[in-house]
């Protein structure tokens, strides 16, 4: 909400999460006898209520109950948010129990969702922003002007790993529907996914796809080699040549940045 709050002010967002999950709560969105008939849903359980508990805990032996209740004034990430992100992974859990319809629509809502953050942040690295000032998340460090776009989630690093995670759900929507726009709108997101978490220049969710991708040839490697491996490697080639041409210097600016960082830590 540019211009309605403090920019990339948190609190509004912390609202809309806390009161959604209560929402849940009340239409007993969660369905917990569901997930408590399945091994592996009781373990999930099990290991939801032991960080809820040690959340409480927490809470009520702090030395700043309010800030911890709250959380700090940039983050907001205290217990009553920290319980409601509990209370959504929950129910994302529990609705896709309840058969492929429901799991193809949230792997349909998290394609477009993401197929439009991609879409923002090569906007923004193309510097054809409309909503954030530019000079708000661009800055200069060695001597190298840097763009990291955040695209509409605050922060760089925030972009980068939610599309790392949304990437996958695209190769998994892929994978599962049946439906010939669907797959062409799946192997968008997947691609404007993979260019957002490369000109965010988060260095974990890039090393995240990469770890997902051994999974993936590991797991599923027949498939997964016959019908995406040469998608991955075209995606890799042009990426790989786009950070070498005029238009990737923001990218190469990064990688001096993030080998400086490093050296400075080391020395």
């Amino acid at each position: 909400t540019p211009g309605m709050a403090l920019y990339y002010d948190v609190t509004p967002k912390a609202v809309v999460l806390c009161v959604a999950a209560a929402v849940l709560l009340l239409a007993d969105g969660l369905e917990l006898r569901r997930l408590w008939r399945s091994q592996l849903g009781r373990s999930i359980l099990i290991l939801a209520g032991c960080q809820a508990l040690s959340l409480a805990l927490s809470t009520l032996l702090s030395t700043d109950a309010a800030g911890s209740v709250s959380g700090s004034s940039g983050r907001r990430f205290g217990f009553a948010v920290q319980i409601s992100v509990l209370v959504f992974f929950l129910a994302v859990l529990s609705g896709s129990t309840r058969g492929p319809r429901q799991r193809l629509l949230m792997l349909r809502v998290v394609a477009v969702t993401s197929a439009i953050v991609g879409t923002y942040s090569i906007c923004q690295y193309l510097e054809l922003d409309p909503l954030i000032q530019r000079q708000l998340y661009s800055v200069g460090q060695f001597g190298q002007p840097i763009l990291r776009a955040p695209a509409s989630l605050g922060s760089a690093p925030a972009a980068g790993n939610f599309l790392m995670m949304s990437l996958f759900f695209s190769i998994a929507l892929l994978q599962t529907d049946s439906s010939r726009l669907w797959r062409v709108i799946s192997i968008a997101a997947a691609t404007l996914s993979a260019s957002g978490i490369l000109l965010s220049g988060t260095r974990a969710a890039l090393l995240g796809v990469c770890a997902g991708l051994v999974v993936l040839f590991w797991r599923q490697r027949g498939m997964l080699i016959r019908h995406l491996g040469v998608t991955v490697g075209v995606i890799a080639v042009v990426l790989a040549l786009f950070v070498l041409s005029p238009g990737g210097r923001y990218l190469r600016n990064r990688a001096v940045q993030a080998r400086g960082a490093i050296g400075s830590r080391v020395f």
